[in-house]
């Protein structure tokens, strides 16, 4: 039986937003409701969840992602408020949003692209990038939270630059999922 890692590609996030993601955390955390809360170390934006593969098909992902960075320079990124999935008022994920940025979508589109062009289907969800700050488990909490999260008051826009996107492995652990890198491609516009 062939080995199969569970694989995503994503942006690491510099210090000073994980520093505000925590201050986010700390204050909802006040809102006495159970919830599962990331670490804050091991946070980053997503660009496309991959799923189980093979293990021997990382190195085809990897060449697609080399593939995808190419035309693509380094770009900025700016987190925009507090958001949550469905919606605020009874969210099953909470989230820091990221203003919309071209070379984002372009970086997503050609990653898409190559993806698409080894064998993976497109991803049905489309691309809404967003860092998760917490996933609340109890329907009974999820109002309370969404009106907890109206009143954080927290910086939430923070500007950072990207100079190169990662493939990750995630195994998921009791105490919380591990992220190793298993590529990081630098962007070459």
């Amino acid at each position: 039986m062939k080995e199969k890692i569970r694989a995503f590609i994503a942006i690491d996030l510099p210090d000073e937003v994980k520093e505000a993601l925590k201050r986010v955390q700390e204050e909802l955390k006040k809102s006495p409701v159970k919830a599962s809360w990331p670490k804050v170390e091991s946070m980053h934006l997503t660009v496309r969840f991959i799923g189980d593969i093979d293990a021997g098909f990382i190195e085809d992902v990897t060449a697609a992602l080399e593939d995808a960075a190419c035309g693509v320079g380094g770009f900025e990124l700016r987190t925009d408020g507090l958001g949550g999935f469905p919606s605020l008022d009874r969210p099953r994920v909470l989230w820091i949003g990221i203003e919309e940025s071209p070379e984002l979508r372009l970086l997503y589109e050609k990653i898409e692209k190559r993806l698409e062009a080894i064998g993976f289907e497109r991803d049905k969800k489309g691309f809404h990038p967003h860092i998760t700050i917490c996933r609340i488990k109890n329907p009974a909490d999820r109002r309370a939270l969404g009106r907890r999260a109206g009143t954080v008051k927290e910086k939430t826009a923070v500007a950072f630059s990207v100079r190169e996107v990662i493939l990750y492995r995630s195994d998921l652990k009791p105490t919380g999922a591990v992220h190793t890198v298993l590529k990081a491609v630098e962007l070459k516009g």
